[in-house]
């Protein structure tokens, strides 16, 4: 694992020059699952904003409360100097990120796919009328209850059952599969 570390420290430049600017641009919300990684990334935003890099800023300074105990070791120098690796920082928070939207913890506001599930919901004002507001819609398995909609449907099966069984009895249906 520690190759695959050395690895992202190598291509920096890259994930910087490429992902970076979407960071930079991209306005995220969280649940309260992933409030730390946030507050963390809303840090990245705001030292690359005042200083544009994050290597003048103190390695003590950074929110270290989303880096995992098992990866610690990979982000941090060998002791007795323990300094954390600001690249292998950056891109653990831009891995975050990816598995958080992924997961549906973190939105991205002005997206389609990783939008906050609650922005298309209606809202609670809205839904305070629902009898109402279902009514309007004119889908009537809406309003009936739940009772009925089922009667209909076993009807309805029953219906075609009668009805593939009568056509294979009268050979109407030359293609049946019987398993027996």
């Amino acid at each position: 694992m520690e190759f695959e570390w050395e690895y992202y420290v190598k291509i920096a430049a890259t994930f910087k020059r490429n992902i970076r600017p979407l960071l930079l641009n991209l306005h995220f919300a969280a649940n309260s699952k992933a409030d730390s990684l946030l507050l963390s990334i809303q840090f990245i935003k705001e030292q690359l904003a005042k200083n544009g890099t994050l290597h003048k800023t103190k390695a003590s300074l950074f929110p270290l409360g989303t880096i995992p105990k098992s990866v610690q070791p990979y982000l941090f120098g060998k002791p007795p100097i323990k300094v954390l690796d600001i690249d292998k920082y950056e891109f653990l928070l831009y891995q975050q990120l990816n598995n958080a939207c992924e997961a549906g913890n973190i939105f991205i506001q002005d997206s389609n796919k990783y939008r906050n599930f609650d922005d298309d919901l209606v809202s609670e004002s809205v839904w305070q009328n629902k009898t109402e507001l279902l009514q309007n819609l004119g889908l009537d398995k809406l309003t009936m209850p739940i009772e009925e909609i089922l009667a209909n449907l076993e009807k309805e099966l029953e219906y075609w059952l009668e009805r593939v069984n009568r056509r294979i009895t009268n050979k109407e249906n030359t293609h049946p599969l019987l398993n027996e």
